[in-house]
C-alpha cells in the first residue's frame, strides 16, 4: 500500500477485509479513507472504533451503529449559538447538492441492527465527529440537545463525507468507551502537563505502545492504583 496508512488484509469467505488505522482526528480520518479508496476500491467501508456517550443510562462496551454521521464543530460560531454548515459534495441537474449530515447505507445499518450477539447491546442513533476530546459533561449534554445524538467521536463524519464524494457504502459502529458524564473518567486538571499531554498525542506509533507498555506494567504490579 501506499506510505504512511498502515493496513492488514484478511479473507473472509471470498472475501478480502482490508483493515487500515486511520490516526485520530477528521484530517488523518478523511485521508485514510481517500487513500483506501484509491488504493484498494473498495465495495464498501465501516468506521470502527469507540466513541464517548452522550446518552445517559448507556454502559461501556455498548455498541452504537450510526443512523448517521455529523460533523458537530464545522459551521458558524455566533455568540450565543452554533450553526452547522453544509458540505457542497456535487451538482445534480445543474443544482449543487448540500448536505450536513451523511445518512448510513441501509443495507449496511440493516445488517448491524439484526446482528445476533447477546453479549453486546446495541442501540443505533446520530454519532457526531469532532477534533475535540470532550470530558466535559456539560459539553456532551449540549451535543447531545443540539445534534439529537447519541454518540460522540473524532472520525466517523469525516470518512463518511469521503464515502458520500466517491458514493461508496459506508456505517459506523462503534463501542462507548465512557459514560455521558464526567465519572468514567476523573480528572484532576492541576496534575495535567498540557505540553507533556500535546507531545504524547502527537508522537509516533511505537512511542504510544511504549507508553502503553510501561502504563500496563505499572498497573500490574500496583493494582489497586488502578481506581
Amino acid at each position: 500500500q501506499s506510505a504512511p496508512l498502515l493496513c492488514w488484509q484478511g479473507k473472509h469467505g471470498e472475501k478480502t477485509i482490508t483493515l487500515a488505522q486511520t490516526g485520530v482526528g477528521k484530517v488523518h480520518a478523511a485521508a485514510a479513507a481517500q487513500q483506501v479508496i484509491a488504493d484498494y476500491r473498495p465495495d464498501a467501508i465501516l468506521s470502527c472504533g469507540t466513541a464517548g456517550s452522550l446518552r445517559p443510562h448507556a454502559r461501556i462496551g455498548d455498541i452504537v451503529p450510526a443512523v448517521s454521521t455529523m460533523q458537530h464543530d464545522y459551521g458558524f460560531l455566533l455568540p450565543e449559538t452554533f450553526i452547522p454548515f453544509g458540505f457542497h459534495l456535487r451538482r445534480t441537474r445543474g443544482k449543487a447538492l448540500f448536505v450536513r449530515e451523511f445518512p448510513a447505507d441501509p443495507t449496511l445499518l440493516h445488517a448491524a441492527e439484526t446482528l445476533d450477539a447477546e453479549q453486546f447491546r446495541f442501540y443505533s442513533g446520530k454519532i457526531v465527529s469532532g477534533d475535540q476530546v470532550i470530558f466535559s459533561a456539560a459539553k456532551r449534554a449540549t451535543l447531545a440537545q443540539q445534534f439529537q445524538a447519541i454518540a460522540v467521536d473524532m472520525e466517523s463524519a469525516a470518512i463518511a463525507q469521503i464515502c458520500a464524494i466517491h458514493q461508496i457504502p459506508f456505517l459506523a459502529v462503534r463501542g462507548l468507551s465512557d459514560f455521558a458524564d464526567e465519572s468514567s473518567f476523573p480528572l484532576d486538571v492541576s496534575k495535567i502537563d498540557l505540553n507533556e499531554v500535546g507531545e504524547s498525542a502527537s508522537g509516533s506509533f511505537g512511542g504510544k505502545l511504549s507508553m502503553l507498555a510501561k502504563t500496563v506494567s505499572y498497573f500490574a504490579r500496583h493494582p489497586a492504583a488502578f481506581r
